[in-house]
């Protein structure tokens, strides 16, 4: 990937209308008048009023962004909620130069400074680190072995920053960011809300269609098939097509067969066309196309396995040349349940009470166990109880009804149940996790903590889900992955209009114990439809998160440690002092050692293990490769 120059700075310590130094070339919006100034760089969709959508993106212009931007007075907060997109937008009058990105802040904006100017810039450029230097965030550090990632406003390196959600960075002689987020509150919402939630999602849809070919990357799930079958029912069948990822392992073995079979059956339903991407773990050129994404990872701060995403997105430009959007379903469990929509709670062998299993979780950071929390009879609760039996080898630090602890499990718990905490690995030093945790309330959910109450939690919830899993992998990956092949990110899911609708869905709406499904408004669209393929999707057979090959085989496992990449790894571990970039205080380093020296020497790799061997041999393949 080719890297971008610095998008734009400011001067330190001079008037605020001199200081701004900025190329118009650069954004695809701007105006310049003689009392203020504006840019906006990235994808608009739509502009909104109180009675809908009131401009499509084909009738956005400056000109019209310039009535918006004097209608809202210039104010963030209002602009955010008018304007959807992926996008940064910079605003200069004679008081201040104002910097903000839509409401997720889904493009990055990483800034970092010297002793002359800030610099801002959309990608993690090597230019970037070269003025910030190479020291590392510590905090990055332990959010990164404990979960993937960091927090939105961190990265790795301790000198160059993001905005975060809802971050606007403001200057006016000095820099400081404000929060401006504001929890929704929960609504009663009847019958009438699943027919706004279907204009909602095919108004998502449609928005980010374009014309001639749109690929749809199919898991085979509800959240694909579900876009899919709205797209069908805009667009002439010839101009849609559907993809998935195949994983041969080394032994010749599929390790998702079924998937990908119920794929084909469910483009077979539609008439359309579905391709197969195979990544081969005995192919040699695997280790190129790892060189090759490594930069992009680099790029949009992403530190985990990108083989699947982008490369699905890279064989689709190859396949179809003519292709002009990707559509992409990440972020409907996030907004439904929180991510407890995936079977994953308790693994029972049948699909429907698994999913059950997820709404028991969801149910545990609702505002009816949150009451139980507040008067702290919440240990008596039944379905806490039973998870406390199921996961009797986890600790449940569940003495006091702390709040902030809560916050803890959500983020940072394997589990994830309330109460639970972070696994004291031996990554870490002794107090080191503790320590962490103290300075993560402190510094990421304190805000929230002045917040939270039983009417918003669930907006609460989502803020959380945007300072963290939003900026993890499979989100900025497909956003910023399917842009990098010159195609439009259609993430119809990760909208601002269904954004505000779910903040606000009550408990009964798949979140709580009555039997309403998981992900209930998107389901009952679903079961509505004419053409949805319920006689496919909703089969009891493997979900798509699990081994169809061998229950307990682990794919992640196989492609670090048994395919043609694992030697790339082993040699780039081998180097001199490959992991001193690691040995910030608090990680045990004798650790780190024996565990590389465990993947140089070709020794069977412990799955206890496994988790810091793959987070190393990604995050040095790509430092290396992108600062060498």
């Amino acid at each position: 990937m080719k890297a971008e120059k610095m998008l734009f700075s400011i001067y330190k310590n001079k008037e605020t209308r001199k200081s701004l130094e900025i190329n118009k070339k650069d954004f695809d919006y701007f105006y310049m008048g003689e009392y203020y100034e504006w840019y906006i760089k990235g994808h608009l969709f739509y502009l909104m009023s109180e009675k809908g959508i009131s401009k499509t993106r084909e009738e956005i212009d400056s000109e019209r962004l310039n009535i918006l931007m004097n209608s809202k007075k210039f104010d963030p907060k209002s602009i955010k909620e008018t304007l959807e997109g992926h996008y940064v937008c910079v605003i200069r009058n004679r008081e201040r130069i104002i910097v903000f990105g839509d409401k997720f802040n889904r493009l990055n904006l990483f800034y970092t400074h010297d002793n002359q100017r800030f610099y801002f810039n959309c990608v993690l450029s090597k230019e970037l680190v070269n003025k910030s230097g190479t020291d590392i965030d510590e905090k990055y550090v332990y959010s990164f072995f404990l979960i993937g990632y960091g927090h939105a406003s961190s990265t790795l390196f301790k000198n160059i920053k993001r905005l975060g959600y809802e971050d606007v960075l403001l200057y006016d002689k000095t820099l400081h960011i404000k929060n401006i987020s504001s929890p929704a509150k929960i609504e009663d919402y009847g019958s009438e809300k699943l027919k706004e939630f279907e204009d909602l999602f095919i108004q998502s849809v449609k928005s980010r269609m374009e014309p001639g070919v749109n690929f749809v990357s199919n898991s085979g799930g509800w959240d694909s098939t579900l876009m899919l079958d709205v797209l069908h029912r805009l667009k002439e069948k010839k101009n849609i097509r559907t993809a998935i990822w195949e994983t041969k392992l080394k032994d010749g073995r599929i390790h998702n067969i079924y998937e990908v079979e119920k794929v084909k059956r469910i483009a077979s339903h539609y008439g359309i066309k579905n391709f197969v991407f195979q990544i081969d773990h005995s192919d040699k050129k695997l280790i190129d196309k790892w060189k090759e994404f490594a930069h992009q990872c680099f790029a949009h701060h992403v530190f985990q396995w990108p083989i699947n995403h982008l490369g699905l997105f890279d064989f689709i430009k190859q396949t179809d040349s003519s292709t002009k959007a990707i559509f992409n379903g990440e972020t409907c469990d996030s907004f439904h349940n929180f991510g407890f929509s995936q079977y994953a709670s308790i693994h029972s062998g049948n699909n429907d009470f698994d999913e059950y299993a997820d709404k028991m979780k969801t149910y545990l950071y609702g505002p009816s166990f949150m009451k139980e929390v507040s008067n702290d009879s919440f240990r008596e609760n039944k379905i806490y109880q039973i998870f406390k039996r199921i996961y009797d080898h986890i600790e449940f630090n569940d003495q006091k009804n702390d709040y902030s602890n809560l916050m803890i499990s959500f983020i940072y718990s394997p589990s994830r149940l309330p109460f639970t905490l972070p696994e004291e690995t031996e990554i870490f030093e002794k107090d080191t996790l503790i320590s962490f945790l103290k300075k993560a309330v402190d510094e990421y959910f304190s805000k929230y903590l002045k917040k939270i109450n039983f009417d918003n939690i669930y907006s609460i919830w989502t803020s959380l889900y945007a300072d963290f899993h939003f900026k993890g992998l499979s989100v900025p990956m497909s956003l910023k992955g399917i842009e990098d092949v010159g195609m439009t990110a259609a993430l119809p899911y990760f909208d601002l209009c269904l954004a505000r609708f779910f903040e606000k869905m009550p408990e009964s709406w798949g979140r709580g114990l009555n039997f309403n499904p998981a992900k209930y408004p998107a389901k009952m669209m679903a079961y509505k439809s004419k053409t949805f393929p319920l006689h496919i999707v909703g089969e009891d057979k493997p979900h798509s998160y699990l081994s169809e090959a061998d229950p307990h085989l682990n794919p992640f496992y196989e492609f670090y440690c048994n395919s043609s990449v694992t030697d790339y790894f082993r040699d780039i571990l081998n180097r001199k002092d490959i992991l001193d970039f690691l040995h910030v205080e608090g990680i045990h380093s004798s650790f780190l050692e024996k565990v590389r020296s465990d993947m140089v020497n070709n020794k069977k790799i412990e799955m206890s293990h496994f988790q810091v061997i793959s987070k190393i041999c990604t995050l040095s393949s790509i430092v290396t490769e992108c600062l060498k």
